[in-house]
């Protein structure tokens, strides 16, 4: 072997093969095995009899958890919902709590989506009570500290919704929306503000059936956001399908297309990701004859469709999706973890289970550095907050669970993780009167 000594010079010293030398060496070489270190939980109860609900969480650069739901708060004379955003340290301690409520009444104010910006900066996208009793879209902007530096409400018609947003590396936000339009109904909305918070342009989309609306968006590396939705359209069928779409950043639709199986049965998407070669997929679930089947589909990106894969009858469809550096896919269908492989071959599938979990049911599925992270719940009813880590093989190789008994569940976008071994879970646990808003952190070791 060599061995580098003093001024950078090598030096080649002899190897021993043979001998109790040999033998001691071998003897205290221990295999690497992971583990899932629980760091800390927390649980947020804001003091008055109502529900705290989990909605979102992420994780910045400097590895602080930010979890944000929905909290019963008293303003003026009223009970209503309020958006909540927390921050923890890596320790657990909560750095700061903001809340805010609409000014107006009639609809709950609640967090859809919350997304990490330049500077640790934390964007937060909900709806809230406008004025004149209807609900309007909201995107808010907090530096690392909590201080708020804008908001800004979006207000095109009565019962205005929103789903997701990405954040670009020059602050600018893009937010997926939806309202009703005369003669249309509901339709897809478009919407892009600048990093000061003011809105650049706004554009609609209808599928010419009836009711329109987004779920998932992400941004390539060419500016595009790449949508995925649902959309009632002829003829593939009288309900709703899978909507697939890429928009330029000057709000553009560059392409659409549209995924369902025949006749009146809805078809329900769920989730979409990038590949690296901005490649999309998608995942959700197909209803034939009463039976459902779990569907995955990867576009290129110009929308030409690769490949279609369909689950067997009594695998639930894909509830989350992710991809690795090598553009395998996987995702969760509820009691399992499946991947393919970029041409869409699959390459296992494999149960969400730890030690002790009763019904486990896995809701969301993250890239966790070279292994893959899933999180979920022990149980659907009363489990406790799950994390398994899976090598990229299929093998579980730790799980940990968390969180008091009678645990309501984690939900979607339940989990957030860093590259570093870190994630975060979020869901909601009953404290014997009513419910608590749950964070717990894990270190992958």
């Amino acid at each position: 072997m060599h061995r580098r000594i003093g001024s950078g010079l090598v030096f080649a010293l002899p190897c021993l093969a043979t001998g109790a030398f040999a033998q001691s060496s071998r003897a205290h070489v221990q295999p690497y095995t992971p583990s899932l270190s629980l760091d800390w939980s927390a649980r947020y109860d804001h003091g008055i009899s109502g529900h705290d609900n989990a909605t979102c969480v992420a994780i910045d650069t400097h590895g602080r958890t930010i979890a944000c739901g929905s909290s019963l708060g008293h303003v003026g004379s009223s009970f209503v919902y309020e958006i909540t955003t927390l921050s923890y340290s890596n320790a657990g301690s909560l750095l700061w709590e903001r809340r805010l409520h609409g000014n107006g009444s009639g609809f709950n104010d609640t967090p859809v989506a919350v997304a990490i910006g330049p500077q640790d900066s934390v964007f937060v996208l909900g709806t809230v009570a406008g004025g004149g009793s209807d609900q309007d879209v909201a995107l808010l902007k907090y530096d690392s500290a909590g201080n708020l530096q804008w908001s800004t409400t979006w207000n095109h018609y009565w019962s205005d919704g929103c789903s997701d947003l990405v954040v670009t590396p020059a602050g600018e936000v893009y937010v997926a929306a939806s309202s009703y339009y005369t003669t249309n109904v509901t339709d897809v909305v478009m919407l892009k503000f600048d990093a000061l918070g003011a809105l650049v342009w706004e554009q609609n989309w209808h599928g010419g059936g009836g009711t329109d609306y987004p779920l998932d968006i992400q941004l390539d590396s060419q500016g595009n956001i790449a949508l995925l939705g649902q959309t009632i359209t002829a003829p593939i069928g009288t309900n709703y399908d899978w909507l697939i779409q890429k928009w330029s950043p000057n709000g553009v639709v560059l392409w659409t297309q549209r995924a369902g199986s025949a006749g009146t049965a809805p078809d329900y998407a769920s989730a979409l990701v990038l590949a690296p070669n901005d490649d999309i997929l998608v995942t959700g679930h197909d209803f034939v004859a009463g039976q459902e089947f779990g569907k995955t589909q990867r576009y290129t990106t110009n929308g030409t469709l690769l490949w279609s894969r369909t689950l067997a009858p009594g695998l639930s469809g894909g509830d989350a999706i992710t991809c690795d550096a090598t553009g395998n896919v996987y995702e969760v269908t509820g009691p399992s973890v499946i991947s393919y492989d970029p041409a869409g071959n699959l390459r296992w599938n494999v149960p969400f289970a730890g030690s002790g979990w009763a019904s486990p049911v896995a809701l969301d599925v993250r890239m966790l550095g070279a292994h893959l992270a899933v999180g979920g719940t022990t149980s659907f009813s009363a489990g406790q907050l799950a994390a398994a880590v899976y090598d990229l093989a299929g093998n579980v190789v730790a799980t940990r669970s968390a969180g008091a008994p009678f645990t309501v569940g984690a939900i979607t976008r339940c989990l957030a993780t860093r590259p570093n071994g870190r994630l975060c879970l979020i869901g909601q646990s009953s404290n014997g009167h009513d419910q608590d808003f749950v964070t717990a952190a894990f270190t992958l070791n």
